[in-house]
């Protein structure tokens, strides 16, 4: 074999064999270009498939992780004391918002427009993953503002109790979630 000659492995040969061989070996290097540039345009394709399919397996999982999930649970005030409520005395339902931002609920009226919550109620948390706890309030209501709380929970199943603190009886709203 002359020194200026090209030979590639046996992998990167793509016709019958022995017709490569007698190509190079007859010094027709313009052959052995072509089927070099061949294998190197085969490589690059198929990288860039695996590589669009891989951004696109990370791109579809972040934005299915990304959407908001609503979870409603409700407050039953027990005015007089009656434990089984009132007809003049509804059920409050409120929701809790996750997957918004990470490692944060939104505690809200489930109504239209986020209303239905007590207003100004106090909310307390734990994280049952990391044990963290914490409480915030509910905000007022006022100048069109629906009650409403942003808490910082991190991530990890979480629970709630959302409670009046206007005096009267009323049954604490509890749930449970998964915070992304």
């Amino acid at each position: 074999m002359q020194p200026d000659m090209v030979r590639l492995p046996s992998s990167m040969r793509r016709c019958k064999k022995g017709s490569y061989d007698q190509d190079v070996m007859s010094g027709n290097k313009q052959i052995a270009w072509i089927w070099l540039e061949a294998s190197v345009m085969n490589l690059v394709r198929r990288l860039s498939v695996c590589t669009s399919v891989v951004i696109t397996s990370a791109l579809t999982s972040v934005a299915l992780a990304s959407a908001a999930v609503t979870i409603p649970f409700q407050i039953n005030p027990a005015p007089y004391g009656n434990p089984n409520g009132s007809f003049d005395a509804p059920a409050v339902r409120c929701v809790a918002v996750v997957g918004e931002l990470p490692g944060t609920v939104t505690i809200t009226g489930g109504k239209e427009d986020r209303w239905g919550c007590l207003l100004s109620s106090e909310v307390r948390w734990l994280n049952l993953s990391t044990g963290a706890s914490g409480s915030a309030r509910l905000s007022d209501g006022l100048n069109g503002v629906p009650a409403g709380a942003i808490v910082q929970t991190g991530t990890g199943q979480v629970a709630v109790a959302v409670m009046s603190v206007a005096g009267s009886i009323i049954t604490p709203g509890v749930a449970s979630f998964y915070v992304p």
